[in-house]
């Protein structure tokens, strides 16, 4: 349903969070990989399907989620990483295109991401792609922290970065990615169009005028109920003078920052210039 949604929304590629570990069960006798397959085997053959109807396919991605927490069972933390380091030794093809981990569950001083810079010396060992919720409900130095401790190559939300003038512009020198999620920012934290908080403005355009490589994203479609056109959609109310070309700008933004390996990376934007050749020729006729 996921990908016939995202092909639905014409995107061509995706990285999706995912928690293989939550959904094991010795009960059932599934292991962590035996869901990182079923996970496989559902892609490949939805995208058989959209292929054989001559629809878009989108190229999937999966981000192993690694919830944080400082209490409790903290093997869990030790068995999602273990199980992405695990993948990260196949070929995209053998077992799953896992391309990164992602630091995520709610932020606060107690979670901040130099509490797991320990946990996460073999994510950097292996070269996988790091992403951290950071700036969402925590200060900038939760992002901070991301950038410095954990060498995040991406960041979730980041909505505070303008309260820390020397971080933005490290992270914009660095290329790293700041992932907006307009509706989740609007239901989570407030944003404008509601009235009451018109004071806090959003940092979308400000952070593309400072040379942040800004993009837009969907947080969880069952929570929010959003696609992403519904969060482009959204834009020009939550950040007045939003234009077409900035749109184009997150496009290339996202592009940049997604972790496909360098040498796909022009394969993926070639498809989308076609795509986007192929609207304007329809939109001109």
């Amino acid at each position: 349903l996921l990908i016939e949604h995202l092909s639905d929304d014409r995107i061509h590629y995706a990285e999706i969070r995912c928690s293989p570990v939550n959904y094991a069960s010795e009960k059932l006798e599934r292991a962590p990989l035996d869901v990182v397959a079923d996970i496989r085997s559902a892609i490949l053959e939805v995208q058989s399907e959209l292929e054989q109807k001559d629809r878009i396919v989108p190229q999937i991605g999966l981000i192993i989620i690694v919830n944080r927490s400082r209490s409790g069972d903290l093997s869990r933390i030790t068995e999602h990483i273990a199980l992405a380091t695990t993948l990260a030794g196949f070929k995209t093809g053998e077992v799953a295109p896992v391309v990164g981990i992602d630091l995520a569950g709610y932020e606060n001083p107690d979670t901040r991401p130099a509490y797991f810079q320990e946990d996460f010396e073999p994510v950097h060992r292996k070269g996988l792609a790091v992403t951290v919720h950071a700036g969402e409900n925590d200060d900038p130095e939760s992002i901070w922290q991301a950038v410095y401790k954990l060498s995040a190559r991406r960041i979730g939300h980041g909505l505070n970065l303008l309260d820390a003038p020397h971080l933005l512009r490290a992270v914009a020198d660095r290329g790293i990615g700041i992932e907006l999620c307009p509706f989740a920012n609007c239901q989570i934290k407030g944003f404008s169009p509601m009235p009451e908080l018109e004071s806090r403005k959003y940092p979308l355009l400000p952070y593309l005028t400072k040379g942040i490589k800004a993009t837009v994203n969907v947080d969880n479609i069952g929570i929010s109920a959003a696609s992403l056109s519904d969060n482009l959609l959204l834009l020009p109310k939550i950040a007045p003078g939003v234009s077409r070309l900035d749109v184009l700008f997150l496009l290339r933004n996202a592009i940049d920052i997604c972790f496909l390996p360098v040498r796909e990376k022009p394969i993926l934007r070639e498809r989308i210039e076609v795509e986007l050749a192929s609207l304007f020729s329809k939109r001109i006729s």
